[in-house]
């Protein structure tokens, strides 16, 4: 309901905890036309971020250990992992 009236900032939490794939697709459908307006947004879910974010900023605990675009954020810290297994 908050969305209808355009607002120049929207916050929201969490908005697809609970929610049916199909309906979170929807609403990053919905989030991704509002061109005219800033929205923050807090996750758990990169993916969720990476999908609908130009800028994120992470916490722990309570404090921003980085920010920066998905892409610099990816480069800077998505090294991965790497596993090394010895068969005998």
């Amino acid at each position: 309901m908050s969305l209808i009236a355009g607002p120049n900032v929207e916050y929201l939490d969490e908005p697809t905890t609970g929610v049916d794939p199909i309906a979170r697709r929807s609403l990053f459908a919905c989030l991704k036309t509002m061109t005219n307006s800033s929205i923050v947004l807090t996750t758990h879910r990169m993916d969720e971020a990476e999908a609908l974010c130009d800028k994120i900023g992470i916490l722990i605990n309570g404090k921003f250990v980085c920010f920066g675009s998905p892409g610099h954020l990816k480069n800077k810290y998505g090294q991965g992992y790497q596993i090394t297994l010895h068969l005998h």
